[in-house]
């Protein structure tokens, strides 16, 4: 975010060489598009008032004062300014995307809940992002996250969710979506869903799970109770056979804090039910006692190893 106000006030000035550069660096990660965006935004919707990075031209009295952004450093002050005004824009519009997608974001910790005009209702967990269309209430994109689906019943018009290179299809129905990196957990909690209706057309009904590594692996078909599905919300994990990277992923969305685990041992299964509390020293002497090793407080959060091997 930073390094995308800075390009924003130096692009006011910018030469070729300048713009050149700005291309080259929105072409490394999709996020700093996002983020630039999300700046430009804030700047024309905002008046941002004069800081110690900001100078106001002499004028007359009878005509309005504009501002001249420092270039270099001068950023900086502007930067907090700016940066507070984002907190407060909670949809961003896409970039490239056309003016009715927009994307929603979550911090790890949150939770929100978005209604649709259609009237669905989609339950966000901590650390997500999500595409939605002003226009097309049928149609969402989950690109990173977890999130529960509330659908509204539309035969005609079936509720569409992509997600990296699949597609959930649907006509009314409850179920939870987790996409992290390649992988894709999908749960059924009401009615039925078709999963990549245009290639395996896989149909999966109520109690039924399905995980795709994004390995080109065969997916995995399981079950489960639909009561416990969607339970996140109500600050319960419920875990069957999950690896401890799976367990330390959702203590990340769900807690605020960063927990990790060590790679030797990050495969290793649970079975169980974890509740979460705000109190993490007491909920991860809690889960260092059940799994039977060390989870440390460290400078970045929590890290799960071996007894007796140091965290990192």
């Amino acid at each position: 975010m930073a390094e995308a106000i800075d390009w924003h006030i130096r692009l006011r000035d910018g030469d070729a060489a300048d713009w050149e550069a700005f291309t080259a660096w929105l072409e490394v990660d999709g996020a700093h598009a996002r983020a630039y965006d999300a700046v430009v935004l804030a700047d024309d919707i905002f008046d941002i008032p004069a800081t110690d990075g900001f100078a106001r031209e002499a004028a007359n009295d009878d005509e309005p004062v504009p501002l001249r952004r420092f270039r270099g450093r001068g950023w900086a002050a502007g930067l907090g300014a700016i940066a507070a005004v984002l907190i407060a824009v909670v949809a961003v519009p896409m970039l490239g995307s056309g003016q009715d997608r927009y994307e929603v974001v979550t911090a790890t910790g949150e939770h929100r809940v978005i209604t649709l005009d259609d009237g669905t209702q989609i339950a966000l967990n901590g650390m997500s992002r999500i595409i939605l269309d002003h226009e097309d209430p049928r149609f969402a994109r989950l690109n990173e996250g977890e999130a529960l689906f509330s659908v509204k019943r539309d035969p005609a018009r079936p509720f569409t969710v992509t997600v990296g290179d699949s597609r959930i299809q649907d006509v009314g129905t409850v179920f939870n979506v987790v996409h992290q990196a390649k992988t894709i957990s999908l749960e059924v909690s009401e009615g039925s869903v078709l999963f990549n209706p245009d290639r395996e057309a896989i149909p999966l009904k109520a109690g039924q799970t399905l995980y795709d590594a994004g390995l080109g692996d065969k997916l995995v078909i399981g079950s489960k109770e639909p009561s416990l599905i969607g339970t996140w919300r109500d600050g319960r994990l419920i875990y069957q056979n999950a690896e401890l990277s799976t367990l330390a992923n959702d203590l990340s969305r769900n807690l605020g804090v960063q927990v990790s685990v060590d790679p030797a041992i990050a495969a290793r299964q649970f079975t169980g039910v974890i509740q979460v509390e705000r109190n993490h020293e007491t909920l991860f002497a809690r889960l260092s006692s059940v799994l039977g090793l060390d989870v440390r407080k460290t400078s970045k959060g929590w890290t799960i190893s071996m007894r007796g091997r140091a965290a990192h």
